[in-house]
């Protein structure tokens, strides 16, 4: 899946709890979910409410689902679950503090993580940028 932003409610809700329902995915949620907490990684005030106005359209309970950040981090990373899945089958991570053993898997992994944010928010800008044309 490339971009998910043209897909029907039903189908974005079912993505969301997929995503949140796989172990696999919990180590990229969890970085951008802090990520966004900490202020480091900021998306404009603007699609953050575009992003939970289309989870609560779609029925996502926000709370029930761990909060904003979470579910926009969830959601950020949907063009590139199965990948991100797929990646950390093949590729265990070390229980104990969660980093990969080699370092060139870790750099593979940050790199899938970056290509979903980058497809989500272009977009969401791309949307918005037919708009004014």
């Amino acid at each position: 899946m490339e971009t998910h932003v043209q897909v029907s409610g039903s189908e974005l809700k079912a993505q969301l709890y997929k995503a949140f329902a796989i172990k696999e995915m919990y180590p990229a949620i969890d970085l951008l979910e802090e990520l966004l907490k900490d202020n480091i990684m900021e998306l404009p005030c603007w699609m953050e409410g575009i992003i939970i106005e289309r989870l609560r359209n779609a029925g996502v309970g926000i709370k029930r689902n761990g909060g904003w950040y979470r579910c926009i981090a969830a959601y950020t990373l949907l063009p590139k679950m199965s990948e991100i899945i797929d990646f950390e089958l093949q590729y265990k991570k070390i229980v104990e503090d969660n980093t990969f053993e080699d370092e060139n898997l870790l750099e593979q992994w940050f790199e899938i993580v970056n290509e979903a944010v980058s497809i989500t928010v272009n977009s969401i800008y791309a949307e918005f940028d037919d708009i004014d044309k």
